[in-house]
Formats: structure tokens, C-alpha cells, sequence
């Protein structure tokens, strides 16, 4: 009989499955798992939030402007048709109204 060796072996480097890079950011898919890198440095990063942080605003006010025509426009409707379309919709597993 010979002698096992009880040392591990030394795994190699596995290369990734799928790679998608967009920009700074790249994800990585070995297998089930995925891993996302980023290379940003920090005068990048700084500015990029900068950029978002200044379109905040303007994005909150044209959604609170959307939501209102569209709450103004479902106001004059029929309450008992729009119940009965949310109740037919295909998916809907709510209970009945009765």
C-alpha cells in the first residue's frame, strides 16, 4: 500500500463562467454564485453621487406630477368597474367582495 498525502491540494485560479462589464462596473458568475467589482476611484464615485444627488429633485417632482394625473384622471371613473377590472386581472388571488 502506499502512502496517502494528507496535505490539500492547491486549487487553481477558476475562470469565471460569464462576464458582463458595463462602465465601471463588472459582474462575474462562477456558477451559482455571482460577484460584482467595482472600479471606481474616489473622485469618480464622488462625482458620479454628486450627479445623481442634483437630478433628486427634479425626478421626485415629475413623479409627484405623473401620480397626480394619473389619480385625477382614475377620479372620474367608476369605483365599481375599476374593482371589477382589479378582480378579473389575470394573477389576482384576493378574495370576493360581497
Amino acid at each position: 500500500m502506499r502512502k496517502h498525502n494528507k496535505r490539500p491540494r492547491k486549487s487553481k485560479p477558476s475562470l469565471p463562467d460569464e462576464v458582463f462589464s458595463n462602465g465601471p462596473i463588472q459582474l462575474l458568475r462562477y456558477g451559482k454564485q455571482v460577484m460584482l467589482t467595482s472600479n471606481w476611484d474616489e473622485k469618480e464615485h464622488a462625482k458620479f453621487i454628486a450627479e445623481l444627488a442634483a437630478r433628486y429633485n427634479p425626478l421626485v417632482q415629475e413623479i409627484d406630477s405623473l401620480v397626480s394625473r394619473i389619480a385625477s384622471a382614475v377620479g372620474v371613473l367608476p369605483p365599481d368597474q375599476l374593482l371589477m377590472r382589479a378582480l378579473n386581472r389575470p394573477g389576482f388571488r384576493g378574495g370576493s367582495l360581497v
